[in-house]
């Protein structure tokens, strides 16, 4: 999977279109990478939570 648009690409999309070239680069919708990068931050806090609440 390539990475996402980078900072000196930006300036030549429309605000509405980022989301559009995100989705024909990756092959996913920016919408679904969101969620699935809340997603992970969510499972690695919660893991990090269930680990020190076994250390104390």
């Amino acid at each position: 999977m390539k990475s996402t648009i980078f900072r000196r690409d930006m300036h030549a999309y429309k605000p509405g279109s980022i989301g559009r070239e995100v989705e024909r680069r990756t092959g996913t919708p920016l919408a679904v990478g969101i969620f699935l990068l809340f997603a992970l931050i969510g499972l690695v806090l919660l893991f990090l939570g269930f680990i020190i609440g076994i250390a104390l």
